[in-house]
Formats: structure tokens, C-alpha cells, sequence
């Protein structure tokens, strides 16, 4: 009998077949939760951090816009999803995620800015927006609720096993060597992937202005391909080296973290992609997966990180330099990096005044990929549809899927979303507990970092590196069998070791 983390090596007439890793039995077990350190991180999150940041306060002024009870439960509710979370200390990536942003963006940003009647952009709009929006947002917490309480059937589980295939993830390493030259001349060079985000835009765009007009989505794109399968190489790398499915080539490492700091550096790519890299590589730290004191730390980090410290990952945002953000309330309530809020209200506001989308967004969303030369009325990403709406000088802004959902279908649009939404959050996370399925602690961490950015919005804009992650997720691994138990003899076993 092979250790549960022993790979195999499947022969087929004599002929070797690629190295894919199978397991004996789950690596670890449901970890119960600690009642006092459920307790402890109640109050914490709760009442003591939304007191503070808040001034203790729990009923709005008259005529206020928004209903400040309505947002103490939002962000009750979310802390009190992640109290529960950091008693079990278990290792849920989307779970972690999702309320991770329900907490900060929409609970305790949004609280602030109800409290003080202020918001990043000041839009006018009709009072009773602000109030819908709330209900808006916690009917799809409400609904993700109910997705999560139903678990995958054991058969489905196998039916969607997959495996990592050893000469795939080598022919994925290649690829992203040979090619790293030719995307480092297309994105600009040292100068320009190492100045700002900005400067990278206007060189991406640029190329579009040339041509045609400036298409972000046709940006996207390109800068999809550069940097999306340079980490996914090296974090495939990193995660089957733990399993012995990779050769020990430091060489190979060593290369590929540099292209991978050269490409997916944070000077010049989005925060939100560069929390992407650091999601995934946390969570597949073995002793996250295992420890529930180390999962408690991440998740308290975490929480830390999106309050105090993400503003400051803004410092190479513009080429004009950084403007310090003022302080912690000042910069949840009036910062657009924490906009989501009100970029739900303003797209309700927007569907009384103009009507709902009907699905031209997520039409959009599902074909980003053709250009708006021959799509003349390709609907714009939600939040720059908003933003020139509403007359705004940056249209650049996030769109909640919340509102996603809401501008194209309503109420219905809602509820469908985050049903689903809920049930694969629970499928997904019960996987990656489990953790007998390697091909899931590699694409789960992955998946589950990125889905803040599809959380955030807008998702035209984040379509391209979501396809582009997914066609590699797919290409590296392959539809494993109904049995994952193979037994094989020891011999075969280290052929590939």
C-alpha cells in the first residue's frame, strides 16, 4: 500500500501513459469548530471592530440615505460567517473569499458610508435606491445560503474527477519560456511593466487607438495571455511538487519565478489580480491545508490586509505618483477602491431610469472575445456603462455581481446567481477539504483567489484571465476514472518519482 501522496504511473499495452497522481485515502478530516474561538471572533468582527471604525453607532440620522440597520446585519452576517470559519479553521478558499468581500466591501465600507453620508462618487440619486440596494444584497446572501445547503452526491464527485497529467504541465512550462520574450517586447518592456499601471494601459491601449478606437476588453486580453499562464505554469509547478509529479529541476523553478516576476509583477497589474496569485499560493501551502491555527492566522490576515493595508497597494497605480490615503474610516467611506456599495444603488437607479439590460450585459460578458468591429453594439462592462451614465471622469469602476445579476434580470437575475453561486462554493470547498484530489488543491486555490475580482466586477472586463485560466486548467489535466483507487505495483510508482 503507497502513501496517500504517492503518484502512479498507469500502463496501457506495454506503452507508458503520462504520469497522473492518484490517492489511497483523503489526506485530512473535517476539523470541529472551537465554541470559545467562535465566541472570541464574534465579538471581534461583530461589535468590536464595526463599533470602533463605526463610533458605536446603530441608528441613522433622519433622513438618512440607507438604512443603517439594514447594514449592521450585512455586516453581522458576514462576520459572523467568518467567526465560523475561523473556529473550524478549514481550509474553505471560496467561502473565505466571498465573505471576506461581503465583510469589507459591502458590510463595513458600505456601514461607514451610510453613517456619514458619504460615498466615493456622491451620485444623486432617489432615496429609496439606497434601501433596495440593501435588500438586493442580502437576498443573494440569503440565497447563496440556501445553494450551500446542498452538498454533491458521492457519484457526481466522481464523474467530474480529474488528474493532472505530468507531459501537460511540461508542455504548459515550455510554452510559457519560449514565449515570455515575446510577451515582455509586446507589453512594453522593463520600463513600462515595471513603472505603473497606467503606463501599461496607455501602452496596451495604444496599440488599439493605432487601429481602430481604444478597446479595454481587447487590452484585457492580451495581457490575459502574458500573465495568466506564467503564474498558472509556476504554480502548477509548486503545487505537483509536493506530490513528485514534477522533476526536481531547480533550474526550471528558478526561471520561471522570474519570468513570473517580470510579467506578474504588482507595479504594473490590477491588486485584485496580484491577491489572485497570493490566494492561491497560501492556500496551497500544506500547512494551511492542515492546521487550523494556521488557516485562523491567513483568514485574521487576510481581514487585515482588505481594511488597512489594500489602499496602500494602490502606490503604482498612476504615473503621477501616490497620494497617502487618509486613514482607515476616511478611506473606507470615500475612497472608490471601496465603491462597490454604491455602485449597486447607482445601477438600480439606473434601471428605474432606463429599464433593465435584458441580458446585453452577460451577452457581452459571454463573448468578450469578439471585437466591437464587428459587434457594433456590444454592450460596454456594467460599470463603465454606469459611469458614463452618470457623467462621471472615470469610468474604470467595479460593478457588485449583485448589480451584474440585478441590471439584466431583476430580482430573478439575483436569485439565480448566487443560488448557484452557493452551490458551487459548497461543492468546491467540501472538495478541497476533503483533499483526496490533487487536480482540486490545484484548481480550487486558483479559482477561488480569482472569484474575488468576479465578485467586484465588472466581469467583461475580467472575462479574458478567467478564460484563459480556465482553458489551462483544463488542458493540464484530464478526465480521471470512476475509481480513483488503482492499485499499482511499486516498480511502475517510481518510474516517474
Amino acid at each position: 500500500m503507497r502513501s496517500p501522496t504517492q503518484p502512479s504511473h498507469v500502463s496501457t499495452g506495454g506503452v507508458a501513459a503520462s504520469p497522473v497522481i492518484t490517492l489511497d485515502a483523503p489526506i485530512r478530516t473535517a476539523i470541529s469548530g472551537r465554541p470559545g474561538v467562535f465566541t472570541a471572533a464574534t465579538i471581534i468582527l461583530c461589535v468590536i471592530v464595526p463599533g470602533l471604525l463605526g463610533g458605536w453607532q446603530v441608528v441613522g440620522h433622519a433622513g438618512t440615505k440607507g438604512s443603517l440597520p439594514l447594514q449592521i446585519a450585512i455586516t453581522v452576517w458576514a462576520g459572523l460567517r467568518l467567526s465560523k470559519l475561523w473556529s473550524r479553521g478549514e481550509p474553505r478558499p471560496f467561502a473565505v473569499v466571498f465573505w471576506l468581500y461581503v465583510y469589507v466591501w459591502l458590510g463595513l465600507a458600505s456601514m461607514l458610508q451610510v453613517i456619514h453620508q458619504e460615498a466615493p462618487y456622491l451620485i444623486a440619486i432617489s432615496p429609496s435606491a439606497y434601501e433596495q440596494g440593501q435588500v438586493i444584497i442580502l437576498l443573494g446572501l440569503a440565497l447563496l445560503e440556501i445553494g450551500h445547503l446542498f452538498p454533491a452526491r458521492k457519484e457526481i464527485q466522481m464523474l467530474t474527477n480529474r488528474q493532472i497529467v505530468g507531459s501537460r504541465v511540461t508542455v504548459l512550462v515550455a510554452f510559457v519560456l519560449i514565449t515570455a520574450p515575446l510577451w515582455y517586447h509586446l507589453l512594453g518592456g522593463f520600463h513600462v511593466l515595471f513603472s505603473s499601471r497606467q503606463e501599461l494601459a496607455a501602452t496596451v491601449l495604444g496599440r488599439a487607438v493605432s487601429t481602430q478606437k481604444s478597446n479595454l476588453a481587447t487590452g484585457g486580453i492580451e495581457v490575459a495571455f502574458a500573465t495568466v499562464p506564467t503564474f498558472v505554469a509556476l504554480y502548477l509547478v509548486i503545487v505537483t511538487r509536493q506530490y513528485k509529479l514534477w522533476h526536481n529541476s531547480r533550474l526550471v523553478l528558478i526561471l520561471l519565478v522570474i519570468v513570473a516576476l517580470v510579467l506578474d509583477n504588482p507595479i504594473s497589474l490590477p491588486r485584485f489580480w496580484t491577491g489572485t496569485i497570493l490566494t492561491a499560493l497560501v492556500f496551497a501551502i500544506p500547512l494551511v491545508q492542515r492546521r487550523a491555527a494556521a488557516m485562523r492566522i491567513v483568514i485574521a490576515g487576510m481581514i487585515f490586509i482588505c481594511i488597512v493595508l489594500f489602499p496602500y497597494a494602490a502606490y503604482f497605480r498612476l504615473s503621477s505618483g501616490f497620494k497617502p490615503p487618509p486613514g482607515v474610516v476616511r478611506t473606507l467611506t470615500t475612497k472608490p477602491d471601496y465603491d462597490s456599495f454604491e455602485m449597486i444603488y447607482t445601477g438600480i437607479q439606473y434601471t428605474r431610469d432606463v429599464g433593465f439590460r435584458y441580458g446585453n450585459q452577460a451577452l457581452a460578458d459571454i463573448f468578450f472575445f469578439v471585437p466591437r468591429a464587428l459587434w457594433s453594439s456590444k454592450a460596454p462592462d456594467t460599470g463603465a456603462l454606469l459611469g458614463v451614465y452618470y457623467n462621471l471622469p472615470n469610468t474604470n469602476l467595479s460593478a457588485p455581481l449583485w448589480i451584474e445579476a440585478y441590471i439584466d434580470f431583476g430580482y430573478f437575475g439575483v436569485i439565480a446567481i448566487f443560488f448557484v453561486y452557493g452551490l458551487i462554493m459548497r461543492r468546491a470547498d467540501d472538495r478541497f477539504v476533503k483533499g483526496d484530489s490533487p487536480f482540486a488543491q490545484f484548481a480550487i486555490p486558483l479559482l477561488a483567489g480569482y472569484s474575488c475580482i468576479l465578485l467586484r466586477g465588472s466581469l467583461l472586463a475580467a472575462m479574458a484571465r478567467l478564460a484563459v485560466m480556465l482553458g489551462i486548467i483544463w488542458l493540464v489535466s484530464k478526465r480521471g476514472s470512476t475509481d480513483t483507487q488503482c492499485s499499482l505495483d511499486q516498480a511502475s510508482v517510481s518510474h516517474i518519482c
